[in-house]
């Protein structure tokens, strides 16, 4: 099936589908349309879509952030952000990954996650993942580690204050506060 996948930039017109998809597997209301706007067209800011037989089986959301962008990402770990990345910039943050249900187990993950590592190469000097942990179990890691990244950093309830602001539904915790882990792996 992997042969009949293609990866190309993300579109306006993409949005409709992605949303449906990033609802359902990430939680309503987690990635916004404006949010999508800000990866179309850019340099920092890049957005891919993974198209398999005609529809759109995933995307991936990715940065590279200076110093004052990663501190937004940081949320309440500032501190070991700017300690791990302070004479690093300018640094690559693999941000989202979203596979469609019935694509998942097919490859588009780790065609997405190569992609994307192979245009923050090109621009950065460390790459980063935070990934959402369900039960301590980390279901992106096993592409990110055969992608050569490695777990370095575990942050309790790293969405919490974040969902409560933007009054988001997690999918495992479902209204606010998510109180979904971190892990936080690097190239």
């Amino acid at each position: 099936m992997r042969s009949s996948t293609s990866i190309s930039l993300l579109l306006k017109s993409d949005f409709t589908d992605l949303l449906v998809i990033a609802d359902v597997i990430l939680g309503k209301k987690y990635i916004t349309t404006q949010e999508l706007l800000s990866y179309v067209g850019g340099t920092s800011k890049i957005g891919l879509v993974a198209e398999t037989n005609g529809e759109i089986s995933g995307f991936q959301l990715l940065q590279i952030c200076s110093y004052n962008e990663l501190m937004g990402l940081a949320l309440s770990e500032k501190a070991w952000f700017n300690n791990q990345f302070s004479n690093n910039f300018p640094v690559g943050v693999l941000k989202t990954i979203v596979v469609n249900s019935k694509f998942q187990k097919q490859g588009i993950g780790t065609m997405l996650t190569e992609n994307s590592l192979k245009i923050l190469r090109k621009s950065t000097n460390k790459i980063f993942s935070i990934c959402w942990s369900i039960n301590e179990l980390v279901p992106y890691a096993s592409i990110l580690q055969r992608c050569g990244m490695k777990q370095v950093h575990k942050i309790d309830s790293f969405w919490k204050e974040d969902s409560l602001a933007k009054k988001y539904n997690c999918c495992f915790c479902n209204k606010p506060p998510c109180l979904c882990n971190a892990f936080i792996y690097l190239s």
